[in-house]
């Protein structure tokens, strides 16, 4: 696990660095056009770079060794399928609490949580990184298991989104009931429901991608 999560870093390291160092340089940039242009409206670009950066760094490093377009030189043969998704999920999911450590300090006038607040903030994004790993990811990888025309897996795959969003819907409006805490994300609520929810069809999503993974290595062999 330890050589797949170094190997998964190497692949990963530049664009990781680069990210990094264009977060401190848009909130740099922030800070002189606030100060020689006051009215200038800089203060949300090293948020949505910091959004946008976490979701390219786990889109590159997760989609690695799904397709075959995608799969890796490295000498993991002998490692399986769950021991690769489980170090390229913990190393995105640490590649994203760095980014918003970073944001933390650079914000920690506006954003005031106690040790509490940043345990779930910590758990809600460990699961909605789950679940947008499965559903952009692993989900269209299961998909291009089956044996099915393309135009056919496109179309299945946008089913599976439509559902998901539907699913999440439904479970908000007849389980409402949030958590009104001090949370930089979902305007401070968290909702039981639909984390519980997407934390269960991110598991079914993982069984069955690893289930058909394994019967495919079978038939190889």
């Amino acid at each position: 696990m330890i050589r797949l999560f170094n190997f998964y870093h190497e692949k990963s390291k530049k664009f990781f660095l680069s990210s990094l160092l264009l977060i401190l340089t848009s909130y740099f940039a922030k800070y002189v056009f606030q100060l020689m242009i006051p009215e200038s409206q800089w203060e949300r670009l090293p948020i949505v770079i910091s959004v946008g950066a976490s979701i390219v760094l786990t889109w590159r490093i997760n989609q690695l060794d799904i397709k075959s377009n995608h799969l890796t030189l490295a000498s993991t043969a002998n490692q399986s399928p769950f021991e690769k998704i489980t170090a390229k999920y913990l190393l995105s999911y640490i590649q994203v609490i760095m980014i918003g450590a970073i944001n933390l300090v650079f914000n920690f006038t506006m954003i005031s949580l106690d040790l509490v607040e940043l345990l779930l903030l910590a758990l809600e994004l460990a699961v909605y990184l789950a679940g947008t790993i499965s559903y952009l990811i692993l989900l269209r990888g299961i998909v291009a298991k089956l044996w099915l025309p393309n135009l056919s897996k496109i179309v299945v795959v946008a089913i599976g989104w439509i559902l998901i969003v539907l699913l999440n819907d439904v479970t908000r409006y007849y389980f409402p009931q949030s958590m009104n805490i001090a949370l930089p994300v979902n305007n401070g609520n968290v909702y039981p429901s639909t984390f519980i929810l997407n934390a269960c069809l991110s598991a079914a999503i993982i069984f069955v991608y690893l289930w058909l993974e394994k019967n495919q290595l079978k038939d190889n062999r």
